[in-house]
């Protein structure tokens, strides 16, 4: 029997279909009549054990415990998902051939990869890429199946990070929460490999717009004057290190025009460089999902991970093809289908069948070389029907930047001219559209261009034709007065473009040179999970279209080192993640590596610790612990942080402030039962219940707690 193991039901459905007649099917497989069987997963079934599930004593959230680093991975089926997985391992012992049809990315891989490795699978495996779900586009996909061999280093680059999460979250939540002084009730301070950086981007924005000072600059412009008419030409100093200039080379003392005006009063100039040329602008790539994410932001004010689940279910649908790509290139086999496709665009949008198609043309983005597991989203070539508003925003897009790649280039005349007078340098450059070539399509359909490259910034006045050698007057020196503004705050969609330009945000050259080449942090899948979980934990808020970040995300960052918060260590680790892949590094040598990384964070934490370093055995006492009013098991011990000493339990994790060597003192709350805290403000006392629920306050009398009447 050959047996396929679908990621999704979807996929399971489709594969179904292009193999042939249904005999029987059920809820979780699928017969077929020439004995093949299809059936699915549900994603990952499949999950690493807690480490209170690798020992008990790890309940406690103690540094004594740390690191917690297993002598074995060993995943175990999901509690809702047994059912699965108990299917697919009946399924296992009949089959003699197993297809992985895991989706085309290295979760895809793994996910169906470590069901056959924990089931002891020995017979052949084979591998699937679908990227369409189309019958014709799994049918060839079924003719070009792989050895599941080819795909081992992808599978590994997977269970790497699935291991490294695992490592840097636990072990990193653990100590900062156990190390960090917190109040009564508050969350840990939640601690992981691609969200602490991400969140430390938003933080140090906010912060560098708040602390911001706008400084006045000016530009000095000189209204010129050829034989056949004016320009107005920018000065451009020899050098820029003299005083009157900052560190980016603007000038900010105002009296420099005043110093310019006698060394060029009365002269001529000559003009040393005229340029006329034609620029021509090609297409953008077809879409990945990063850059389909960023778009229908900016557009449509859609959240990353809205846009993911749109795209997926359109894949669903079979209107476009697999949503969770990092490629922007497309195969030959596309091409080859693009008169179908396009026949389609034009039927489903009537503008289309005014624009100019030449399906002669081709881009650099037909590439077969630069296509691996997947390649660029575009649409299927199936009627879209019945589409939902989200739906219609994606699938637009997606078509728009399909159909733009058989419209022609983009042409400017763009005109550059340079001259010399009295030993200053002048330049001027003008830039026109001569030919809309493809923009006419975005301009067509939606107005609000926001995804095209077009540039904004036009001169004033357009150049006047002239030769080398000619002669230049100035009729007017004039001064532009200016102000630094401070950076943007970021949006969803410039928050999704750091993340893939990661390099733009490391100040080490040689770190930054080589993050240039990576993809970023993270995958355009899990990016977007990434900044809902931000939003969800309250690290960050939206408004409007704004992220900001809140007292609770930057507490967090301001509790952790900066190893885990600066983009360069995690950059650096999807980089190794890709070498994995790429079977330039094992997975061996690449968590070393983490682990390594991991026993100096928390050998530093404790060493600023003192009292950390002479930490008893869990359950023995010594006179700097006493029992905890929480949970009533476990032992606070004292412990100073960033604000002063401060008392947190080994087991429960909660903390309690200092006071005078003691923690200071609680009681049950007369209206929920739950602690209170005695809290000092000014040089008075008040009770205050944690429960943020309760939230009542009480009198002090004395350090007794006074029940309201």
């Amino acid at each position: 029997m050959r047996l396929f193991i679908a990621e999704k039901p979807s996929l399971g459905r489709a594969i179904a279909e292009a193999l042939g007649t249904v005999v029987k099917k059920d809820k979780l497989s699928v017969t077929l009549s020439n004995g093949d069987v299809v059936c699915w997963a549900a994603g990952h079934i499949l999950e690493l054990p807690t480490p209170e599930e690798l020992d008990p004593k790890y309940k406690s959230w103690s540094v004594t415990h740390l690191p917690i680093i297993p002598s074995e991975w060993q995943p175990h089926p999901m509690k809702d998902k047994k059912d699965l997985y108990g299917n697919i391992t009946r399924l296992l012992k009949e089959a003699d051939t197993v297809v992985n049809a895991g989706d085309a990315d290295r979760e895809g891989q793994l996910l169906i990869d470590e069901i056959l490795t924990r089931a002891n699978y020995k017979g052949k495996v084979l591998r699937i890429l679908v990227n369409d779900l189309n019958k014709p586009a799994v049918e060839r996909a079924l003719e070009e199946m792989r050895p599941n061999s080819e795909f081992k280093n992808l599978s590994l680059s997977a269970e790497a990070r699935q291991r490294a999460d695992w490592l840097l979250g636990l072990n990193m939540t653990r100590l900062f929460t156990a190390t960090t002084e917190r109040r009564v009730g508050e969350p840990v301070v939640s601690v992981g490999r691609v969200q602490t950086p991400t969140l430390a981007l938003v933080v140090t924005r906010d912060r560098q717009i708040e602390n911001f000072v706008p400084k006045p600059f000016y530009e000095i412009m000189a209204r010129s004057v050829v034989a056949n008419g004016e320009f107005i030409a920018s000065w451009k100093p020899a050098n820029i290190e003299l005083p009157g200039f900052d560190e980016d080379g603007r000038i900010i003392d105002r009296a420099m025009i005043d110093r310019l005006r006698p060394s060029l009063a009365g002269k001529l100039g000559h003009v040393t460089k005229f340029e006329k040329m034609i620029t021509k602008t090609q297409p953008q790539q077809a879409y990945k999902l990063s850059t389909l994410q960023i778009d229908a932001s900016k557009l449509f004010d859609m959240a990353p991970t809205e846009t993911l689940q749109t795209a997926q279910s359109l894949y669903e649908k079979k209107l476009t093809t697999y949503p969770r790509s990092q490629c922007d290139y497309l195969p030959e086999t596309i091409y080859a289908d693009r008169k179908r496709i396009i026949d389609t665009l034009v039927a489903a949008f009537p503008d289309f069948g005014q624009l100019p198609f030449d399906l002669n043309l081709k881009t650099a983005c037909w590439n077969n070389k630069e296509v691996a597991e997947h390649h660029a989203i575009v649409p299927t070539g199936k009627m879209p029907e019945s589409l939902t508003e989200k739906e219609k925003y994606i699938y637009t897009l997606i078509a728009r930047r399909f159909a733009a790649l058989f419209l022609p280039p983009q042409e400017h005349a763009v005109t550059t001219i340079e001259y010399k007078t009295g030993g200053e340098l002048f330049t001027a450059k003008a830039r026109q559209c001569i030919k809309e070539g493809w923009h006419i399509l975005y301009k067509k359909i939606d107005e609000k261009t926001a995804d095209t490259p077009e540039d904004k910034e036009e001169l004033e006045c357009r150049i006047p034709d002239a030769v080398v050698g000619e002669q230049v007057g100035i009729r007017e020196l004039f001064q532009k007065e200016k102000k630094t503004t401070p950076p943007k705050r970021f949006t969803e969609a410039t928050l999704l473009e750091a993340m893939n330009k990661i390099h733009r945000y490391v100040d080490d050259p040689e770190m930054k040179k080589i993050l240039k080449e990576t993809q970023g942090i993270g995958t355009p899948a899990t990016q977007a999970k990434i900044i809902s979980n931000l939003l969800e934990r309250e690290f960050i808020v939206k408004d409007k279209k704004v992220l900001l970040s809140t007292p609770k995300g930057r507490k967090l960052i301001d509790s952790v080192i900066d190893k885990l918060s600066k983009p360069d260590t995690t950059a650096m680790w999807e980089q190794q993640l890709n070498e994995i892949k790429d079977g330039h590094l094992t997975i061996e040598v690449f968590l070393d590596g983490i682990i390594k990384t991991i026993r100096e964070i928390i050998a530093d934490r404790i060493s600023k610790e003192p009292e950390k370093q002479s930490a008893p055995p869990r359950g023995l006492q010594d006179d700097n612990q006493v029992p905890c009013p929480a949970c009533g098991d476990g032992r606070m011990r004292q412990l100073s942080g960033k604000f002063g000493k401060f008392w947190v339990c080994g087991k429960c994790g909660i903390s309690l402030q200092d006071d005078r060597g003691k923690p200071q003192r609680t009681a049950k709350c007369p209206a929920c039962g739950q602690l209170a805290r005695r809290i000092k403000k000014d040089t008075k006392y008040f009770w205050g219940c944690t429960n943020k629920a309760c939230g009542k306050t009480y009198s002090d009398d004395k350090g007794k707690l006074v029940p309201k009447k």
